[in-house]
């Protein structure tokens, strides 16, 4: 017994047939070919034979031994089949011939050549991650279909590729250590199945680089531990909702919001100052799942009435997220203030970002500011369209306050404002300036490293807070609506809403700051697959095929049966 095959075609109309029994039982089937799909199948293909009602194909284990049928297709004009149940590494011979059938009557052209093929593994599909605050390379990669292990394989610049490590099929990365900074490294992944007590290995994955260097920019100098208490925001009670940006992905979870409830005092009154860090990798203003900003927010909202009744911030900050544009979605079109959370398309950036800011208003009758990170290049996250999400904010808020930005590109705010924004991408009074010391603020694209939100994203948001709650007493003084005036043309049919928010540069210009380390040359940070849950960024440094670590690494079972018995003919 062979192979089995896994489908027959359904009868379709008897093709027409110009040529003679005699003449159609000369032809010959032509172009042969066997490619793998995965571990225990191939697909055999061939040229179409004209006045073909369909084809056999036949396969042995030896090329003149004993030929079973494993496949029929009934359809003259199909030209290939998926043949099932082989052995991984075994290969096995095929021949296909036509046939006619009229009536009862059914006959056949000759045998093709026999061709070889075999089932093999697919090529693992590996990234290349920098952890933050580390010395280590860490190899990721995608679960192979029928594998029961992995081999992980190095080499430096100009040396030998050598085995680092064998894995399990549950374990799909690897933390390299034995490594040396300002070193280039080269990494390929191999899969291989046990058959008969013996690996049969498939193809290597594609080989990855990475250049191992220090980042000052994470220096422990820069942690939140050697930040001085103060005061200068005291008394501002402020929700932060984000994703990774907000979050702090790769400075240790300390980002421009932990620092300023430590360095200025502010401070929602809320009884777990971390936990008002409402922030989660990887996620979208998008509404598509519970970990959604919306999702993220009712609930945060909730929780913090059940500990706090009454609670009532200043401002909920929230990040214009990347991930909508790494994923590109719809940016949508904007409905304007409406009484009913209902009105809007949660499904588009504009949708969502109107429902935040209308759920805001009505649950905690305060301003949202929305902020744009620094502007970027990136084939990852998108910056083109993450520059057209920008505008699609403006133009929500020329809609719901009647002005965006004048003709410098400032954004207007003004007191009784509903919708404010940080614009760190085009407002030149935000917008960071970072030399050619990027490298050192930023640990890619997007994502600032610990003396990114200590010397820029901090000292700007501070002066944006400042400037904000001038304008919220004032519009509160000449008696206007304010922050939170009466014009409450919501329903009260909201939900709760939930926070985000990343802390970009201060626009102090591109020198070097005198108290810290040289910036290093900065590592190279490219696309890849994100990690479960995660976002991936891809860096501004050099083009080496790295990503920066995810928050956690997937781990999938990769096993397959060990079904490697010979597999038997069809029926």
């Amino acid at each position: 017994m062979i192979c089995m095959i896994a489908m027959v075609l359904a009868m379709s109309a008897e093709p027409a047939f110009a040529l003679s029994k005699a003449a159609f039982q000369k032809q010959t089937v032509g172009g042969v070919k066997v490619m793998s799909v995965n571990y225990n199948t191939v697909n055999v293909s061939w040229d179409r034979v004209s006045g073909a009602s369909g084809y056999d194909v036949y396969a042995a284990k030896h090329k003149i031994g004993r030929y079973y049928k494993v496949g029929t297709v009934t359809r003259g004009s199909t030209d290939n089949i998926g043949i099932g149940k082989c052995v991984t590494g075994k290969k096995y011979y095929f021949k296909v011939r036509a046939y006619h059938k009229t009536g009862t009557d059914k006959y056949y052209t000759k045998y093709s050549k026999v061709v070889s093929g075999k089932a093999k593994l697919a090529k693992p599909a590996m990234t290349l991650w920098l952890p933050i605050g580390t010395d280590l390379v860490r190899i990721s990669h995608k679960k192979v279909a029928g594998a029961n292990g992995y081999e992980i394989w190095r080499k430096a610049a100009g040396g030998k590729y050598k085995l680092i490590k064998t894995t399990k099929s549950s374990v799909l990365s690897y933390d390299d250590k034995s490594i040396k900074k300002g070193t280039t490294y080269y990494y390929r992944v191999r899969a291989f199945r046990r058959v008969e007590g013996k690996k049969v290995y498939g193809p290597y994955g594609k080989v990855k680089k990475s250049v191992v260097a220090s980042r000052n920019g994470n220096a422990s100098k820069y942690d939140i531990s050697n930040i001085t208490a103060g005061n200068s925001l005291a008394g501002l009670e402020v929700v932060f909702l984000g994703s990774s940006v907000t979050r702090g992905k790769y400075s240790d979870s300390q980002s421009f919001a932990d620092i300023l409830m430590k360095k200025d005092g502010v401070s929602g009154g809320y009884k777990n100052l971390a936990s008002r860090k409402f922030a989660v990798n990887g996620t979208t203003l998008v509404d598509n799942g519970p970990k959604s900003y919306i999702s993220r927010m009712k609930n945060a909202v909730q929780q913090i009435e059940e500990e706090q009744p009454g609670y009532k911030p200043d401002f909920l900050v929230c990040q214009l997220s990347t991930n909508d544009s790494r994923v590109k979605n719809k940016i949508g079109t904007v409905t304007g203030a409406s009484t009913k959370l209902s009105a809007y398309d949660t499904g588009s950036v504009t949708g969502a970002i109107e429902y935040i800011a209308a759920y805001v208003k009505q649950t905690y009758k305060c301003p949202v500011i929305f902020y744009v990170v620094p502007e970027f290049t990136s084939s990852y996250f998108h910056d083109d369209h993450y520059a057209k999400m920008r505008k699609a904010l403006l133009n929500v808020k020329k809609s719901w306050d009647g002005h965006a930005a004048d003709a410098n590109g400032r954004v207007l705010n003004e007191a009784g404002d509903r919708i404010l924004i940080l614009d760190f991408w085009g407002d030149p009074d935000y917008a960071p300036n970072f030399g050619s010391e990027r490298n050192f603020y930023m640990v890619d694209s997007v994502h600032p490293t610990k003396a990114g939100y200590v010397l820029k994203y901090v000292p700007a948001f501070e002066r944006f807070l400042k400037a904000m709650q001038e304008l919220n007493n004032k519009g509160d003084a000449d008696g206007a609506e304010g922050a939170d005036g009466a014009d409450d043309v919501l329903a009260p049919d909201s939900v709760p809403v939930q926070e985000d928010g990343a802390a970009p540069d201060d626009g102090a210009g591109s020198g070097a700051d005198p108290d810290r380390e040289a910036a290093p040359d900065g590592d190279a940070v490219q696309d890849s697959e994100a990690a479960p849950g995660d976002e991936t960024v891809p860096d501004n440094g050099a083009g080496s095929d790295i990503h920066a670590a995810p928050g956690n690494d997937p781990a999938v079972d990769g096993g397959a049966g060990s079904d490697d018995g010979e597999i038997g003919a069809a029926a």
